[in-house]
């Protein structure tokens, strides 16, 4: 485990880290997803740069579901603030729905539905199911913040 993924979000590592508090998600786990999703790039934390499907911000979170990436560009750091609880939320939400770190952690990535339908097609939750890149998003994730319990197979 190496916390090299920390190098660069030092201004955000600490807001990241409250939210996690607040929402009782393992430590790093949100500040991980967070480095999953932009890499510190300001251009991205900014939301000048979208994803290639629209997603916005530190926590590519997407405008159509999220008021707190529906705001003038580049972010603010109030708006980045609002976009970090939003996930927070969102991912503890995903928690209680699976009651399983990376399956929630897959369903950020790859969207919940998208998770609830594996899950109803095969009986149970396999990574090797998923698109690939979800499956190296979670492997990725949980390599540097292990938590305990078994990746999926």
């Amino acid at each position: 485990m190496s916390d090299a993924w920390k190098s660069g979000g030092d201004q955000w590592l600490p807001l990241l880290a409250a939210a996690e508090v607040k929402c009782r998600i393992p430590t790093d786990l949100l500040a991980r997803i967070a480095f999953q999703e932009c890499s510190w790039r300001p251009g991205v934390i900014l939301g000048v740069i979208p994803s290639s499907v629209g997603a916005l911000g530190l926590m590519q979170l997407m405008p159509q579901f999220y008021e707190s990436v529906r705001v003038a560009r580049p972010f603010t750091t109030e708006a980045t603030i609002a976009q970090i609880a939003e996930a927070a939320e969102f991912l503890a939400s995903l928690w209680r729905r699976f009651n399983d770190w990376q399956e929630a952690v897959a369903a950020y990535n790859w969207g919940a539905g998208n998770e609830h339908h594996s899950y109803v097609e095969h009986g149970s939750y396999i990574l090797a199911d998923m698109p690939p890149q979800t499956q190296s998003y979670v492997k990725n994730v949980f390599t540097d913040v292990p938590i305990q319990g078994a990746l999926l197979t």
